[in-house]
């Protein structure tokens, strides 16, 4: 899929990707659930690469360019606390440190890095924690 640019659909031309949109990310993940194998795909494209953009960071920037290349897979912890989403229960202290857990992260297994919102004092902040699942 990576040799194809499928799994740069979503991401910047700048970080390697072909620089579409969320609807041609969703083509991709379609097509992908119909014949492709068992691969996180709709984990990757669907929930770690647009928080990565949102997040806008230069370290994004180059897990962006390893997903486009076909080196990373990404997942999200969005289930936490309730399992409902609406509030994270991981907290991001001080130190960086993450704390806390999620209820259900899809792919976590293979993934290269979880992308997990976490509250940071009054704000939430996206935080990529690295598993070393393919280290």
């Amino acid at each position: 899929m990576a040799d194809a640019g499928l799994l740069g659909i979503g991401v910047p031309e700048a970080d390697g990707g072909a620089g579409l949109g969320l609807i041609e990310a969703a083509c991709v993940i379609e097509a992908a659930g119909k014949v492709a194998g068992a691969v996180p795909v709709w984990e990757t494209l669907g929930l770690g690469v647009p928080a990565l953009l949102a997040a806008d960071t230069d370290a994004a920037h180059a897990w962006l360019a390893r997903v486009a290349g076909g080196d990373a897979v990404l997942t999200a912890a969005w289930h936490q606390g309730d399992g409902l989403g609406t509030t994270p229960s991981i907290t991001l202290d001080a130190s960086g440190a993450v704390t806390g857990s999620a209820v259900c992260v899809p792919a976590a297994m293979v993934a290269d890095a979880i992308v997990v919102p976490a509250v940071d004092g009054d704000d939430v902040a996206i935080v990529l924690v690295e598993t070393g699942a393919r280290a």
